[in-house]
C-alpha cells in the first residue's frame, strides 16, 4: 500500500514525478549513494576481537616487541663467546694465537674472542682468575706457575687443552768466543728478564744442562727478550738462548763475529735430568737450518711444548668442543702462520715433551677417547701428572 501522499493509479503517480525539477532528482540520487557508502563501510569494518580468556599472554606487550635475532648455543651449558689469551699478535707465538682462535671460531659453536698479552706470565694471570677460558702459552711459563715463581700469580689447577708443535730454545754465543760447551759458561755473562720470567728459567735451565747456576755465571738484567739477545751482538753479554730463528741470531750470523750454537746431546741423561728440574717441561730437539749452521749439520737443543690451557673449572662441553674444532680445522690454521704446520693431531696426541704435571683437561681425555687414541700410555700419564701436580699446589 502506498502512503497517502501517493494515492491514486500508477499512471498519476508518473505524471507527479515527471512534474518533479532536475535539481530535486540530484539531491535524491546523491542521498541514495551515500547510504550505500554508509552501508558498505559498516559491512567491510573488522568485528572488535575480546582477549580470550585463556591466554593472557595475549595481551602482554612482550607480545608484540621483535624478539631479537642471535644464534642460540646448541646447549646450555656452552658458552656463546669464550676468551682466550695469547702473546701479542706481532710476536710470532701470538700470531699464532689468533689463527687459533679463528679456526675454532669458524669450525665451532662457539666464538673465540684472543686478548693479547705483552709478557708471557700476564697470559696466565686471567686463567687463575677465572676471566679467560684458555689460555696460550708453553709448558714452562705453566711450570713457572705451579711452582710459584711469578709474584703476580698465585699457584693454581692448571689442565691441558691441546698439545701444539714444540718451542724450539737453542743457546749460543758467538762464534769468535772460543766457547764450546755450556758448561764452559761459568764466569760469563748470562741474561736475565724480569718482563719474562719463562725466559729467564729457559737460561737457567740451559745452565743447568751444562752443570751450572745462576750462582756460577754472571747475571746481566735485560729488559727484553730482544735486548738479551741483542747483547751478544754489541759484546754486553757473552751466551743467550732464545727461539733459534729470531732476527737477533740472525743479524749475529751475518756479521764478523758470526754465532756458534751449543750442542745438547740426547745421550746426555744426567743433563737432560737437571734441565727438567729446572723447568720441568724440555726434552731433545734436532736443529737444523739455524743461521750460520753449515750444510747438514745438525745439533741437539731442547724444546718443549706450545699448548693451549685451561683449568678444571671451565666446563668439558667448552673444552671438548675446542678440541675437536683444532682437530677439524688443521687445513684452516695451518697457512695462517709457518708455526702452525707441525700443530697437527699427531702432535695433539703424543706424549713427547710434555709438561709433566700438566694433566689432561676431561674435556680432552674425552673427545681423546672418542676418537679411540686414548691409550693406558696417556691414562698412565695423565694419574702421574695429576699427582705431581697436587703435590706442588699443597705445598704452597
Amino acid at each position: 500500500m502506498l502512503p497517502a501522499r501517493f494515492s491514486g493509479d500508477a499512471r498519476s503517480l508518473e505524471r507527479e514525478r515527471g512534474g518533479i525539477k532536475m535539481g530535486k532528482t540530484s539531491i535524491g540520487l546523491l542521498t541514495i549513494c551515500l547510504v550505500v557508502l554508509i552501508l558498505i563501510s559498516a559491512c567491510a569494518q573488522p568485528a572488535p576481537t575480546s582477549p580470550s580468556p585463556t591466554s593472557p599472554s595475549s595481551t602482554s606487550p612482550s607480545s608484540t616487541s621483535p624478539k631479537p635475532t642471535s644464534a642460540a648455543p646448541p646447549s646450555a651449558k656452552l658458552p656463546a663467546i669464550v676468551t682466550m689469551t695469547s702473546l701479542s699478535a706481532n710476536i710470532g707465538m701470538g700470531a699464532r694465537g689468533v689463527a687459533l682462535a679463528e679456526a675454532v671460531s669458524k669450525l665451532s659453536p662457539m666464538k673465540v674472542r684472543i686478548e693479547p698479552r705483552d709478557i708471557d706470565t700476564a697470559i696466565i694471570a686471567p686463567l687463575q682468575l677465572g676471566d679467560a677460558e684458555f689460555g696460550h702459552v708453553t709448558g714452562p711459563t705453566m711450570f713457572g706457575a705451579l711452582k710459584g715463581k711469578y709474584k703476580d700469580v698465585s699457584p693454581f689447577e692448571i689442565r691441558r687443552v691441546w698439545k701444539g708443535s714444540p718451542f724450539v730454545f737453542a743457546m749460543a754465543t758467538r762464534g769468535d768466543s772460543g766457547i764450546k760447551n755450556i758448561g764452559d759458561l761459568k764466569g760469563k755473562r748470562i741474561p736475565q728478564s724480569a718482563a719474562s720470567p719463562s725466559w729467564s728459567i729457559n737460561q737457567e735451565a740451559a745452565l743447568a744442562f751444562g752443570g751450572l747456576t745462576l750462582k756460577d755465571v754472571t747475571v746481566v738484567n735485560a729488559p727484553s727478550i730482544a735486548a738479551g739477545v741483542n747483547g751478544l751482538l754489541e759484546g754486553t753479554i757473552d751466551a743467550v738462548g732464545s727461539a733459534p730463528f729470531g732476527s737477533g741470531f740472525v743479524e749475529l750470523a751475518a756479521s764478523r763475529y758470526g754465532i756458534y750454537w751449543f750442542d745438547m746431546p740426547q745421550s746426555n741423561t744426567e743433563g737432560w735430568k737437571r734441565l727438567r728440574e729446572i723447568q720441568g717441561a724440555g726434552g731433545p730437539v734436532a736443529l737444523k737450518g739455524a743461521p750460520g749452521m753449515k750444510q747438514g749439520e745438525k745439533i741437539d737443543v731442547f724444546g718443549y711444548e706450545e699448548s693451549v690451557w685451561s683449568t678444571p673449572k671451565v666446563s668439558d662441553e667448552a673444552v671438548y668442543a675446542f678440541v675437536k674444532a683444532m682437530k677439524e680445522g688443521y687445513g684452516t690454521y695451518s697457512p695462517m702462520e709457518p708455526g702452525l704446520v707441525d700443530w697437527t693431531w699427531e702432535q695433539a696426541i703424543s706424549l713427547d715433551g710434555l709438561l709433566q704435571m700438566g694433566p689432561y683437561h676431561s674435556g680432552t681425555i674425552k673427545f681423546f677417547k672418542e676418537m679411540g687414541v686414548w691409550t693406558p700410555e696417556h691414562e698412565k700419564f695423565q694419574q702421574e701428572a695429576l699427582k705431581l701436580q697436587n703435590e706442588l699446589l699443597t705445598k704452597k
